[in-house]
């Protein structure tokens, strides 16, 4: 199993998408019925590529599991760790221990609606995002201004400092 993130195009206001990548083709069921979106990376290879390459040769079965967090908190994302640890502990049936990792969530999601509060146009900005998300649309080219994100963080830093 090997786990990591990427920013996307989503409001933090919602579950992080949890997408993943199987080395067997029997494997692809079970991240279904977890709800996990199956995705066909094509990029360039990583050593993730290797791993489930070399994986596959030998007939191990290999997940790569990765949590989608919004593009402008450009910070430790408890939220998307949380949400990433349950899903694997969903999927391997284990019980994990999540208290303290729901705890730094909600505490994080407090922080970033108190920075966004403090600005009409990123309290806009979410609520687009948000519309966009429940309507299913498709992530716009260039999403964001690099000002905005540079403003969230700021604001961000502000607030838990």
């Amino acid at each position: 199993i090997a786990l990591g993130g990427s920013l996307d195009v989503i409001p933090h206001t919602v579950p992080p998408k949890i997408s993943g990548v199987v080395n067997l083709s029997s494997e692809t069921d079970e991240l279904k019925e977890r709800a996990i979106e199956l995705t066909s990376y094509q990029g360039p290879s990583s050593i993730y590529s290797l791993l489930m390459v070399e994986a596959a040769r030998q007939n191990i079965p290999m997940v790569s599991l990765w949590v989608h967090t919004p593009h402008y908190l450009q910070v430790t994302n408890f939220m998307g760790c949380y949400h990433l640890m349950l899903k694997l502990g969903e999927l391997l049936g284990l019980n994990i221990d999540l208290d303290v990792a729901k705890k730094d969530s909600e505490y994080l999601f407090q922080q970033i609606d108190l920075a966004i509060k403090q600005k009409p146009e990123l309290q806009e900005y979410v609520k687009t995002l948000e519309s966009e998300f429940h309507k299913g649309s498709k992530p716009r080219e260039n999403p964001i201004n690099k000002n905005i994100i540079k403003e969230i963080e700021g604001l961000f830093k502000d607030n838990t400092a």
